[in-house]
Parts: C-alpha cells; structure tokens; sequence
C-alpha cells in the first residue's frame, strides 16, 4: 500500500475529519448525505430495486465508499441478484467490481428484529452505506416501521453508516426535517435529502427469451425483423375422370 493510499485510509478512520472534507461533494456530485439518511422517491418496486443496486455500485465506484449494502425488501433474492449482476458489467458504472456491494433479502417485514445481524454483517464486511430498495416492504406493520426508524438512527451514530431509503412516493409531498403523512411519516424527519430516484437513458433493446437467442421486437417481429411474406400460388389441380 502506498503512502497516498495509507494517507487516505487513516482520513477514512477519522471520520470527523473525512466529513469535513467530503461531505458536501458526496451531497453536491451523488445526491447523498453522509452519515446520514437520504430517501429517493420513485414510481414503483422495480425501479426502486434497480436505482438502489445502481446507487450502491456508484458510491462504491466514486471512491467515498468502501462496500455498499443493499437490503432488499421488496423481491426474491435471485431477482435482486440479477439485476446487481446486471448492473455491475455496464461500463458507465465505472467498472466498479462486484464484490464491493452486497445484497442481503429480507422477506419477513421484520426489517428492525433482523438489525443485530445487520450490524454484525456491516461491521465484518466494513460496509459504510446501506440502501433500502422498499420501504414500504421494510416492516409489516407500523410498530416495526417505528422501531426500523430509531434502529437506522442508532446504526448511524454508532457506526457513521449511510442510509438511503427508496419509497414508492411522491417527493413534493414530503419535506427534509418534517415528520409527514404517509407510509414515510417520521423518517421523513429524519431525512437530510428527499427527492426523485435519478433515472438514465437506457438504449432501446429488443425482448428476449431466456433459453433463447431469438429477439422479438416492439413491433412483434422476430429477431427485430419484418417477416418476409411469400408469395402465394394456389396450385390447380385438374380433375381426371375415371371411367
């Protein structure tokens, strides 16, 4: 390890001085607030899981981040898999490698009982941001949303972990620093940052199979092209007579 790079890791262990230095180009370049919680607000699951995946490898890539967490709370574990697999060999994510950002389902709504093996799984992995792709999936019910609430903001203050939380939800309804109707409510209080989940262009593709190399187009064309139409020849056939 180089001087630089020894130089660089003892400003990562003191974290005031780390926060000094970066926290407004982390907030100002990634839309992130560090060591805090910011939530990104998107128009549905599938978005969200993608953004939060796609977000984690960003961090990670710009250097600020050592290893990102992604709890998803929303899908199967092999989808959310798939989609970070997805991610993480597109270029534009600077090739950020793959074993910087870890993908931990929770499926039970039982976000704030599952924090101790969180913590412990942050702690081992040396994981400084953590991603939510669902809040609204994080707890079944409002006692465990409450308790997922002051559960996050201890994980915060204890470990400077940073949080991102995505929600299905409309961010000109909610303010940062105000506790707020809806499934958000006092997170939203919480919250250094609250806006739009940052969509990119994507290159139109073509639909594919999954066991196949055949492509159909929007138009419903195979392999994104026109069928070719044949020209019909109705054959006529004379008729013998048999005596």
């Amino acid at each position: 390890m180089s001087a630089t790079q020894v130089g660089a890791e003892n400003e990562r262990n003191d974290f005031e001085k780390f926060y000094d230095k970066h926290s407004a180009a982390i907030a100002r370049k990634h839309r992130v607030a560090l060591a805090e919680i910011t939530i990104c607000c998107g128009e549905n699951v599938l978005l969200n899981t993608r953004a939060a995946c796609e977000k984690g490898l960003e961090l990670v890539a710009s250097g600020y981040f050592k290893r990102a967490m992604v709890l998803n709370c929303a899908s199967t574990h092999r989808w959310g898999m798939s989609v970070a697999r997805a991610l993480a060999a597109e270029p534009r994510l600077n090739d950020a490698p793959w074993k910087q950002l870890d993908i931990l389902t929770l499926g039970q709504g039982r976000l704030s009982q599952e924090l101790s093996f969180i913590r412990d799984r942050v702690e081992r992995k040396g994981v400084d941001v953590i991603l939510i792709n669902s809040w609204e999936f994080a707890s079944a019910n409002a006692r465990y949303r409450e308790e997922a609430i002051f559960a996050l903001r201890e994980l915060m203050a204890e470990l400077n972990v940073t949080i991102v939380v995505y929600s299905q939800a409309n961010p000109k309804e909610y303010k940062p620093g105000c506790i707020m109707r809806g499934t958000l409510g006092r997170l939203s209080a919480l919250a250094a940052i609250i806006g739009p989940v940052e969509t990119r262009e994507e290159e139109p593709q073509t639909a594919a199979t999954e066991h196949s190399d055949h492509f159909i187009s929007e138009e419903g064309h195979l392999n994104g092209q026109p069928p070719v139409l044949e020209p019909i020849v109705e054959e006529v056939r004379e008729l013998e007579l048999v005596e």
